[in-house]
C-alpha cells in the first residue's frame, strides 16, 4: 500500500469457495499503477474472467485485462491530464482510448494463445479449440477501472461488477448506473466484437467534495448478498473500519473477510480494490 498525495490504494483477490476443491484457478485479477500509488495518474483495475467452462483461459484474460488497462490509461492520462482536453472532444477521445485498450488486450491474448498452441501436443482431444478463429472467447473477461488525475476522477466499466463511491458524509453512489443489457449471467466482454463501444464511462472533478472512498468489486461480491442494501453497506463499513482500526489492519484482514464472504455467499471468486481519500482522516465521520 502506498500514497499518492491524498490517496492510498490496496486490494485483495481470493478464489471462490466452490472452486477450491475443483482445481479451478481464481479467474479474477486486480492491479494498481503505479504499484506504489505515488503520483498521478493513479489507475486501479479489476477484471473477472468468465465462468463459462469454454472460457478455459479466462484467468489469463483477466490478468491481461488489468495489465492493459494500467498501461493504456496511465500513458493516455499522462499526456491528457487537462479536463478541458477531455471535454473538448470527449466522444473521440473515449473512442480512441478505449479502442486502444481493447486492441492492446487482443494483442496480448493472441501472443499468449500462440505460445500455448505452439506447446500443445498435436494429438490432444481439445485440438479444435486452438484452431478456432474466435479463440479470444477463451480469454473472455470484464473490466472495471478508476483513474485519478490531478484534476479529475474517471470511471470505466465493461460488463458486470460494481464501482461504488462513499462521500465524506456517508452518501453511497454508483457513478455508473446498472447496464440494462446485463441480464441473468449475460455480460458485455472484452472478447466481444468492437468491445470499446460497450464501455460505460463517467467522470467528476477532483475537489473537496470528492469521495472519501471508492471500491471496485467483481460480481462474486455483490452476488454474496441477499439484498443490495447489504452490499452497499460495505462502503460505510470500510470507512468505519479504517477510522477505528487503521488502514494497515483493514488491508491485512481484507483477504480473510473476502474468503468468509465467498464461503457463506456466492461461492465465487471475489476481488475488491479500494481507493481511500486521506482527507477523510482529518475530518469527523
Amino acid at each position: 500500500m502506498g500514497s499518492s498525495n491524498r490517496f492510498v490504494a490496496f486490494g485483495a483477490s481470493v478464489p471462490g469457495e466452490t472452486h477450491k476443491g475443483k482445481g479451478i484457478p481464481n479467474q479474477d485479477n486486480f492491479l494498481l499503477h503505479p504499484a506504489s500509488c505515488a503520483g498521478f495518474p493513479l489507475v486501479m483495475a479489476v477484471s473477472d474472467g468468465h465462468g463459462d467452462p469454454r472460457c478455459v483461459h479466462s484467468h489469463i484474460g483477466s490478468r491481461l485485462a488489468v495489465e492493459s488497462a494500467c498501461t493504456v490509461f496511465s500513458k493516455f492520462f499522462e499526456c491528457n491530464e487537462s479536463s478541458e482536453t477531455w471535454k473538448s472532444s470527449a466522444s473521440q477521445i473515449r473512442q480512441d482510448l478505449l479502442k486502444n485498450l481493447v486492441q492492446t488486450w487482443t494483442i496480448k491474448v493472441r501472443e499468449n494463445w500462440l505460445r500455448i498452441a505452439e506447446n500443445k501436443p498435436k494429438s490432444t482431444a481439445s485440438e479444435d479449440s486452438f484452431t478456432n478463429k474466435d479463440f479470444y472467447f477463451f480469454y473472455g473477461a470484464t473490466l472495471l477501472s478508476v483513474v485519478i488525475t490531478n484534476t479529475r476522477i474517471f470511471y470505466f466499466q465493461l460488463g458486470d461488477g460494481d464501482i461504488v463511491t462513499v462521500s465524506l458524509e456517508g452518501e453511497i453512489n454508483r457513478p455508473i448506473p446498472r447496464d440494462p443489457r446485463l441480464i441473468a449471467n449475460q455480460t458485455t466482454s472484452l472478447c466481444s466484437p468492437q468491445a470499446w463501444n460497450d464501455f460505460q464511462v463517467a467522470s467528476s472533478s477532483l475537489n473537496e467534495s470528492s469521495p472519501a472512498l471508492i471500491f471496485l468489486a467483481s460480481d462474486g461480491y455483490v452476488n454474496s448478498f441477499k439484498h443490495e442494501n447489504g452490499f452497499l453497506q460495505v462502503g460505510l463499513d470500510l470507512l468505519k473500519a479504517i477510522k477505528n482500526d487503521g488502514l494497515e489492519t483493514v488491508k491485512n484482514e481484507l483477504p480473510g473477510w473476502l474468503c468468509e464472504t465467498s464461503k457463506f455467499g456466492s461461492g465465487d471468486d471475489i476481488t475488491i480494490c479500494i481507493l481511500y481519500n486521506l482527507n477523510y482522516l482529518s475530518r469527523d465521520s
